[in-house]
Order: C-alpha cells, then structure tokens, then sequence
C-alpha cells in the first residue's frame, strides 16, 4: 500500500466508532438513540440492562437531534399517497333534434318536447326540439301520447322499429322523430 492509502485508512479509522457506549449521549426519546439502546430516565443512551445515574461520562456530543418532523408518524411509515388526479372533464355535448308528428311529447336527459297539435298526422310536424345530451353515453327517448291519441312509430333511422322507449348512443348530431295519431274509437 501506498502512504497515501495509509493515511486516508488512518484517517477512516480514527472516525469510526462500531458501538456507542452506555450512558454517554443525551436524549431527549429512545428515537435519539442506536438501534439497540433505549432512552433512560437520566435522559442518556443505554442498552436496557443498563442503568445511568449520572452524567460524568458523556461524550462530548451535539445535543439530541430534533424529532422529525413527521413524529406523529411511526418511523417505518410511509408517506401518504398523492391526491388522486383531477376527474376527467365531461364528455363533449351533441345536439339530439327531436321532431313530433301528432299529439304527444319525447322525454329526454330531463327535457320534454310536447306537440299540442290535433292528433291529424296529414297536417306534418307539429313540434321541433334540441336537447344537448353528452356524446359517447347511451341515452333513452320515451314517447308519451296525450289524451286521444297514441303511440305509432318511431319515423327516424336512429330509433326506427323500436318500441315507445328508445335506447340510443349519440356520436354527432343526431336527430329523432315520433309519430302520434288519434286514437279510434
């Protein structure tokens, strides 16, 4: 070895320290000691047989180091996990027209298009409406007849065939059509 290796190896050496002696460091809580030493009631470091009665034989050591500053928390807990990230932001809004033939009215996403026309499906549409609903998301038109007259169809591609209650999933614009006629006695 070289002098310089020598020397950096004293130099080492002379620091360290492989255990700490009884009684000879302050503490303020066992969590200022070494592993295997508790804090005595003389407020010095001792493994637990040990008893210090007095302070004659501390070291020459900073006073104890401050508590965490998580000293609420167990030493082997963990830090919390982050805050969930913020909700998504809603999905895009489409516009649903609602067209009515007859006397009747379309529920849907909590608006009601209503026809107060006279029941005669000749004289054309009789109501005309726009409900946003959010795009992507099934949505549920309902087609409630008034007094006198009923249900007949679904007219338009979206909802065609399917029963007074319509089950769809606006993408774009889309636009629906119910058929009223007088009921016939």
């Amino acid at each position: 070895m070289t002098s310089r290796a020598l020397f950096a190896l004293a130099l080492l050496a002379s620091c360290y320290s492989p255990e700490l002696s009884d009684c000879a460091l302050p503490c303020a809580s066992s969590a200022d000691c070494a592993n295997d030493q508790i804090c005595t009631t003389a407020q010095l470091c001792a493994s637990a047989s040990e008893t210090c009665a007095t302070s004659s034989n501390l070291v020459d050591a900073p006073p104890s180091r401050p508590p965490p500053h998580d000293a609420g928390m167990a030493h082997d807990a963990k830090m919390p996990p982050p805050p969930p990230p913020d909700a998504p932001p809603p999905p895009p809004m489409v516009a649903v027209t609602i067209t009515i033939t007859g006397t009747g009215s379309v529920m849907l996403a909590g608006s009601t298009c209503t026809s107060q026309g006279n029941g005669d499906t000749s004289g054309g549409v009789t109501a005309t409406c726009t409900v946003m609903v959010p795009a992507n998301t099934a949505a549920k038109a309902m087609a409630m007849p008034k007094s006198g007259s009923m249900f007949q169809s679904w007219t338009s591609q979206v909802c065609g065939g399917q029963p007074a209650t319509c089950t769809f999933t606006p993408i774009a614009a889309t636009a629906i059509a119910a058929q009223f006629s007088t009921k016939k006695n």
